[in-house]
């Protein structure tokens, strides 16, 4: 009996041991990253910066972040082109920009829907491969029937084009920002609000789970039409 005692004695303690090991190594995995504050006080903290000639794949990328982050936080950050100047302060790089290729990032030799988001010194660089498609891209447009914005989704990139400067945003706002979306629109999104946003990021190539991944949706309608 005693031996018996002590054999499930030892288990417990092992048991007890291998929790502690988890919970220490979730804790250090929290703990991973760079922190950035793109967002204090309500005002924005970061920058914005697109290449010279940005795609349509990396102008919905940078609308998306901005929506999102104004969702969260009420603020908007100012977005840039590499050959608007100097950028100074904290910088989020979306697409093919200079700083990605000085990172040795080329579209090219990224695979199908592959992305990657990078920390550097000066913010983050997102990129992925996306289609050379530059033919007119508006966000928003005013909807005839109602007067109220809605989306411009006839001018964005395909269902099937490639996207993946803009499924680098996504992930990005699902693992550092906690945005969960269940529609297409602002009331299916379900953010935090708050009046800051440091975010902890880590950098990593990945590629989407799922090789088709769409939302049923006509964009000719507007999403109160729904």
């Amino acid at each position: 009996m005693k031996h018996v005692l002590m054999k499930r004695l030892s288990l417990l303690v092992c048991m007890v041991g291998m929790l502690a090991a988890f919970s220490s190594c979730s804790v250090f995995q929290a703990e991973k990253g760079i922190r950035f504050t793109l967002v204090k006080n309500g005002v924005a903290n970061a920058v914005i910066v697109l290449p010279e000639k940005p795609v349509k794949a990396e102008k919905l990328a940078a609308a998306e972040l901005n929506e999102h982050i104004k969702l969260i936080t009420g603020a908007e950050l100012p977005v840039r082109h590499e050959n608007d100047g100097e950028i100074k302060g904290l910088a989020i790089y979306l697409g093919a920009t200079k700083r990605a290729k000085s990172l040795g990032l080329e579209p090219n030799a990224f695979e199908e829907q592959e992305f990657v988001i990078e920390t550097v010194p000066e913010g983050i660089v997102m990129m992925g491969r996306d289609k050379a498609d530059c033919s007119p891209f508006a966000y928003q447009k005013n909807d005839a029937k109602t007067g109220l914005k809605t989306y411009d989704g006839v001018t964005w990139p395909g269902w099937w084009d490639e996207r993946g400067t803009l499924e680098a945003v996504y992930d990005f706002l699902r693992t550092e920002c906690d945005v969960r979306w269940f529609d297409f629109s602002e009331f299916g999104t379900d953010v935090k609000s708050r009046k800051a946003l440091a975010v902890n990021v880590t950098s990593r190539r990945k590629r989407p789970s799922f090789t088709m991944r769409n939302v049923y949706a006509d964009p000719m309608r507007s999403p109160a039409e729904y």
